[in-house]
C-alpha cells in the first residue's frame, strides 16, 4: 500500500478551508438576517455608552457589540462603499481567516501541517460552525478567544514564560467579555491548570536547572518549582479578576433577570443527547450516524493516548473535559435553578475539542487508520455543509419575505406597536419612519431598561387603555402591532415575520 504523505493531506485541506472562507463572503453578499441579528442591527445603531447599558440588561457581556460597533464605524469614517449589514457580517467572519493564519503558522509549527488542516478544516464544516461564521452575534468570536487560549494553554504547561502566561491571561478576559460559557470553560481551564502545576509538572525540571540530575536535589527543587508555577497561576487569576471587576456587578445583575425569566426551555433527555450530538452535526435526524463517528474518532484518540507524552495527554484530557464540564455544569444548573444552556452556547468548547481531536489524529501512522478518518470527516463535512447550506437558503427566503413587510410598513402616516422592549429594538430600524409604541408587555423574556432606550429611540410609551384611546382617535390609519399573540380584539392577524423559522415568536396585526 502507498503510504499517505500526511503533510499533503493537511495542505489540501487548508486550501479547500481558503475556498470555504471565499465561499462565506460570497454568501454574506446576499444577506440574510435571523432572528437575533435583528437585535444585534438594533444595538449597535446606538450609542457606545446605550449599547453598553442596554447590554447589561440582556444576558450577554458587550465585547463582540463593542468590537461590531467600532468596525462599522471605521468603514464609515474611511467611506468605504459597503453596506452596514454586510460588514456586519464580515465581521463575524474575521475569526475564521484568523484561525487560518494560526493554523497555517502556530498550529502547524507546533504539530505538522496534518494537524493543521485537519483543524482548519472540521471548524469550518463541523457541528454548526459554518453558519455562525456569518451571523451578526458573538459566537466566532467567542470561538476564537476560547481556542486562542487554549493554544497558548499548551505553551504555559511547556514553556511557562512571561509571554506564553500573558496571552493565555488576555484571550482569557477577551473570551470572558465575549460570552459567559468562554467564562465557565476557561474557569476549568485554570482549574486543571492548577492540578498540572500542584501534582503533575514535573518533566522539564533537569532542563529548567541546569541539567541537575541527583535525586536527592531534585526532590528539593520540585517543590520550589511548583511553588514558582503557583505563584504565576495565583497571578494570573488575580488580573483576570481585576479585569472584570468592572462588569461582576452587571453580571450578577444578569444572573437575577434569568432566575426570574427566560426563555430557554427546560432540558429533557433529549437535549442532553443532542448537547454531545452537536459537536458532530446541527442536524439531529442524524443521531445514530453522528454517534458512530464519534465512537470512532474517541476510539482513535483513545488508541493514541498510550503513545503520547505525560503533558500531551494531559492537555488532551483538559480539551475534552472542557467540553463535557461545560455541558454537565451548565445542565445541573439548568436543573436546580433556571435552563442556561443551549447547543450553540457549547461552540467555543466544542472548538477545543476538535483542535485535541486534531492533535491526536495528527499522530497516526498507520495507513488504515489515517483513511478511516478522512472518510469519516468527508461524511461529516458533506452532511454539514449541504444542511448549512440548506438553512441559509431558507433563511434567506425568509430575510426576503421579511424586508418586503417592513417596506410596506413602515410609512410616515402608519403606527407601530411593539410587545416589549426588545422587540422594539430588533425592527426600529427597519421601521423608523412609522409612529412607534412600546407596550411593554410581560413576554417572559429579558426586559430591557425603558430608560436607556427611550436615549437610544424615539418612541412612545402605550398600555391597554392608551392603545383604546389611539384606535379610537385614529381610525383612518393603519396601526400595526408586533408580537406574540394579539393582545386587543380590534386587531387581526395578517402576516407572520418568519425569522429563521420562529413562526410562533413574532406576528404582525392589523387593525379592522
Amino acid at each position: 500500500m502507498i503510504k499517505i504523505k500526511k503533510d499533503w493531506v493537511g495542505i489540501s485541506l487548508f486550501l479547500i478551508s481558503l475556498i470555504i472562507l471565499s465561499f462565506m463572503v460570497y454568501l454574506i453578499k446576499h444577506p440574510f438576517v435571523m432572528y437575533d441579528e435583528y437585535f444585534t442591527l438594533g444595538l449597535v445603531n446606538t450609542s457606545i455608552f446605550q449599547l453598553i447599558s442596554i447590554t447589561s440588561s440582556d444576558v450577554h457581556p458587550p465585547l463582540y457589540y463593542i468590537i461590531l460597533k467600532f468596525s462599522i464605524k471605521i468603514v464609515s469614517l474611511l467611506q468605504i462603499p459597503l453596506k452596514s449589514i454586510f460588514v456586519s457580517k464580515f465581521v463575524s467572519v474575521i475569526p475564521y481567516f484568523i484561525l487560518l493564519i494560526i493554523s497555517g503558522t502556530k498550529i502547524r509549527e507546533d504539530y505538522d501541517w496534518f494537524t493543521a488542516g485537519i483543524f482548519i478544516f472540521v471548524i469550518g464544516v463541523m457541528s454548526d460552525f459554518f453558519i455562525n461564521y456569518m451571523i451578526m452575534r458573538m459566537y466566532s468570536w467567542a470561538l476564537l478567544f476560547f481556542v486562542l487560549s487554549f493554544i497558548y494553554l499548551k505553551d504555559v504547561m511547556l514553556k511557562s514564560n512571561k509571554k506564553s502566561w500573558v496571552l493565555l491571561t488576555l484571550f482569557t478576559i477577551l473570551g470572558a467579555y465575549t460570552h459567559y460559557f468562554v467564562a465557565l470553560s476557561s474557569s476549568i481551564i485554570y482549574f486543571l491548570l492548577l492540578v498540572y502545576i500542584l501534582f503533575i509538572k514535573d518533566d522539564e525540571i533537569n532542563k529548567d536547572n541546569g541539567g541537575i540530575d541527583i535525586k536527592g536535589k531534585i526532590n528539593n527543587i520540585v517543590p520550589k518549582l511548583r511553588e514558582n508555577e503557583f505563584k504565576k497561576w495565583i497571578i494570573s487569576v488575580i488580573a483576570l479578576i481585576i479585569l472584570y471587576i468592572p462588569w461582576i456587578p452587571i453580571l450578577l445583575q444578569q444572573m437575577i433577570n434569568v432566575n426570574d425569566s427566560f426563555w430557554i426551555k427546560p432540558i429533557g433527555v433529549d437535549e442532553t443527547i443532542n448537547f454531545f450530538i452537536f459537536a458532530i452535526t446541527n442536524s439531529y435526524s442524524d443521531n445514530g450516524l453522528a454517534i458512530f463517528c464519534l465512537i470512532i474518532i474517541l476510539s482513535l484518540v483513545i488508541f493514541q493516548y498510550k503513545k503520547n507524552k505525560k503533558d500531551e495527554n494531559f492537555y488532551i484530557i483538559t480539551g475534552i473535559c472542557v467540553f463535557l464540564g461545560v455541558i454537565f455544569i451548565g445542565i445541573g444548573f439548568s436543573l436546580i435553578s433556571q435552563p442556561i444552556i443551549i447547543d450553540r452556547y457549547l461552540l467555543p468548547s466544542i472548538g477545543v475539542l476538535w483542535l485535541v481531536f486534531a492533535i491526536s489524529i495528527g499522530k497516526i501512522d498507520n495507513n488504515k487508520n489515517i483513511i478511516m478518518v478522512l472518510i469519516v470527516i468527508l461524511i461529516l463535512s458533506i452532511g454539514g455543509v449541504s444542511q448549512a447550506i440548506s438553512k441559509d437558503i431558507s433563511i434567506y427566503k425568509s430575510t426576503v419575505h421579511d424586508e418586503k413587510i417592513f417596506k410596506t410598513m413602515n410609512r410616515e402616516d402608519n403606527t407601530v406597536i411593539y410587545e416589549d422592549g426588545v422587540t422594539l429594538l430588533r425592527y426600529h430600524g427597519y421601521l423608523d419612519k412609522t409612529e412607534e409604541y412600546n407596550f411593554n408587555r410581560d413576554t417572559n423574556r429579558i426586559v430591557l431598561d425603558n430608560h436607556t432606550l427611550h436615549n437610544a429611540i424615539e418612541f412612545k410609551d402605550i398600555n391597554s387603555n392608551k392603545l383604546n384611546q389611539l384606535i379610537i382617535e385614529n381610525n383612518d390609519k393603519n396601526i400595526y402591532y408586533i408580537g406574540c399573540g394579539k393582545v386587543n380584539d380590534n386587531f387581526e392577524k395578517i402576516d407572520t415575520i418568519k425569522i429563521s423559522g420562529k413562526n410562533s415568536d413574532i406576528y404582525i396585526i392589523k387593525n379592522k
